[in-house]
């Protein structure tokens, strides 16, 4: 059976208590034979009249006055649904300071400015680097990161997903460089700070430290460094696969857990609840692009 429009039956009901097409239509700021044409594909859906008409006036049939009573609750439920969004969208104010890795942090201005959109009262603080704020110590109100380690007790988070990092390098650095192994080629590495890490610790055990051509403290500028042809280099699938000049290379490749967290003191607040949970939705969607399993 056909899905019943919610559309066909407001053009009913409008036209159930107000009596005629016009007024009806006036009610609903549409025209005239919208209204018309809405009641008999609903009658013809249903496969019984609703209405009669007499003396100029409409009525309901037995069969309409039991549909107009169901749609008058259906009314009543879609108006308290409205009503209580509407309301906790009035609730959720306030700053929201958030605690972000800087290469996914470039991913996330879109999920950011539709969170803005639909809660107009909300301000975003983004703390965007590879030394995060600490929602333990109350620096941040919501975090996104990667990390390994077993959550502390005063955190709640959600495991998003484990987010793949591989080798890459640009198109122009392997046309002039044909016939090289992994190890032979220059490198673009992360520096001693990120020492521990498994990609830059194969990096350290297996590359000649004259071929690392370029360290650097900060994850971020290491794409425009492959992009610029100086060597390979590790990066996350979810920035390097949709670029056109890169080519991902055989190699190790590295999983990190991605947690959405926030401190279990702030979970009853309106504000982070729906920051946290609107987070979520859009990192779940983007769970294939992280995960490189397009090309993994």
């Amino acid at each position: 059976m056909q899905q019943t429009r919610w559309d066909d039956i407001r053009q009913f009901l409008a036209l159930a208590e107000h009596g005629t097409v016009r007024e009806a239509a006036r009610s609903l700021s549409v025209s005239h034979p919208t209204v018309s044409r809405r009641l008999a594909a609903l009658e013809q859906q249903l496969g019984v009249d609703l209405v009669r008409r007499f003396e100029g006036k409409y009525t309901t049939t037995e069969e309409g006055a039991l549909a107009f009573e169901t749609a008058v609750q259906i009314r009543d439920l879609i108006q308290t649904l409205e009503r209580r969004i509407a309301g906790r969208a009035a609730q959720v104010v306030g700053p929201i300071r958030v605690a972000v890795g800087s290469v996914l942090g470039d991913l996330l201005h879109g999920v950011f400015a539709d969170f803005c959109r639909d809660y107009p009262g909300v301000r975003l603080l983004v703390e965007s680097g590879d030394r995060l704020a600490d929602v333990q110590r109350g620096e941040a109100d919501v975090a996104i990161r990667f990390s390994f380690s077993a959550l502390p007790d005063q955190l709640i988070g959600r495991r998003i997903c484990d987010a793949r990092v591989a080798p890459y390098a640009s198109r122009a650095y392997l046309a002039r460089n044909a016939g090289l192994s992994l190890t032979e080629y220059d490198w673009v590495s992360l520096d001693e700070r990120f020492a521990g890490d498994p990609l830059t610790d194969w990096i350290t055990q297996n590359v000649p430290q004259e071929r690392v051509r370029l360290q650097l403290g900060d994850a971020r500028p290491l794409l425009g460094a492959v992009v610029e042809s100086m060597g390979a280099g590790f990066i996350s699938c979810m920035v390097a696969d949709p670029h056109p000049e890169l080519v991902r290379l055989d190699g190790p490749t590295q999983t990190y857990p991605l947690w959405l967290l926030t401190h279990e003191d702030l979970r009853k607040s309106e504000r982070i609840r729906a920051f946290f949970d609107h987070l979520a939705r859009s990192l779940e969607s983007m769970r294939e692009q992280m995960e490189g399993s397009a090309k993994a």
